[in-house]
């Protein structure tokens, strides 16, 4: 399928970009299928509907897709393994030894810097498996929705989305309600028109209150991101802490006092969807609505470890802790 007489197919880089052939891309479970569809979506957030890419890539399939018995194990194993190798890579990358700093010329330093090159391709293998586990547990629940609606209707869609958002445990979206409790505690301590008029100086709070100490240990959990995080030039908040304290100076503003836990569970959403679910639909989604969360956790891990393995950010100590000081006017 991923054959292309011209140009590769499939991912490729090109001018320091990460390029991708569409139209082979999303044939690759057949064509105005569930499936397709499914794929879709996890991969661009909506159906492509554009008519002459539609029309290319409908002919860039030759005969019925025949998966070969190779081709199916490697699928269900990194379907249902895909982190398994999570806490391997995890200890390679915190325990890796900086050989290349022993050297006394920039000759030897450089020479050993490009044979090390290739010592972190596990980081970015794991993103990439987690990240293809992730589109095809997402492909999955978008079929059952659509079976079970037995089209292509807005409540699937609708469902689909609700699904996706019910885990509280996936890092990446635990950091905007870990630093919506750093800045109610701020609120609590300080007051957010007294903090909102602060500038950082120095190393440290210049109280010793629990805000600070909850902004240091967000800081220690969630340091090496920042806007922009897969750029290698972008700079994080571990090295620079006054960009997540902008970041919070605006929270503390806009706040509107604690927001009530809600009860995510999945059978609880589950309960909720609009799409007329069978029994055995309804046991399909409480299995395969966690191993999507999972898929969406391993994914986050490995961005992380592929940018830490590029940028040194687990190699270099996070920056230090800033004090705030009220500007005199």
């Amino acid at each position: 399928m991923f054959k292309s007489k011209y140009f590769l197919a499939g991912f490729f880089p090109f001018l320091n970009h990460m390029m991708l052939t569409v139209a082979e891309l999303i044939i690759r479970y057949g064509f105005d299928t569930p499936r397709s569809k499914g794929f879709m979506i996890s991969i661009f957030g909506r159906i492509l509907d554009d008519p002459e890419l539609l029309e290319y890539s409908k002919s860039k399939i030759k005969g019925e897709f025949k998966e070969s018995f190779r081709s199916k194990f490697m699928y269900y194993r990194d379907l249902f393994g895909f982190d398994f190798c999570y806490e391997k890579v995890k200890n390679k990358i915190h325990n890796y030894p900086l050989d290349f700093l022993n050297y006394s010329t920039a000759k030897e330093t450089f020479n050993a810097i490009l044979k090390s090159c290739s010592d972190f391709d596990d980081a970015g293998r794991l993103q990439v498996t987690c990240t293809e586990s992730s589109s095809s547990w997402n492909m999955h629940i978008f079929s059952i929705l659509c079976k079970a609606k037995g089209d292509f209707h807005p409540d699937v869609y609708s469902d689909f989305g609700k699904l996706l958002t019910t885990s509280s445990t996936v890092e990446s979206a635990t950091i905007p309600q870990a630093m919506q409790d750093v800045a109610n505690q701020i609120v609590k301590d300080v007051g957010s028109k007294v903090f909102s008029s602060m500038e950082l100086q120095g190393e440290k709070f210049s109280k010793p209150l629990l805000c600070g100490h909850k902004f240091q240990q967000f800081l220690k959990k969630h340091g090496h991101r920042c806007l922009k995080e897969l750029d290698v030039r972008s700079i994080t908040w571990g090295m620079d802490p006054k960009l997540l304290v902008k970041l919070l100076q605006n929270l503390v503003s806009a706040n509107k006092g604690e927001a009530k836990e809600e009860d995510c569970s999945t059978n609880r959403i589950i309960s909720q969807l609009r799409v007329p679910l069978t029994f055995m639909s309804k046991c399909l989604l409480r299995i395969v609505v966690p191993q999507c969360h999972r898929a969406v956790r391993g994914r986050e891990a490995g961005k992380i470890f592929s940018r830490g393995s590029i940028c040194g950010s687990f190699l270099v100590p996070a920056g230090g802790i800033w004090k705030f000081k009220e500007q005199v006017s």
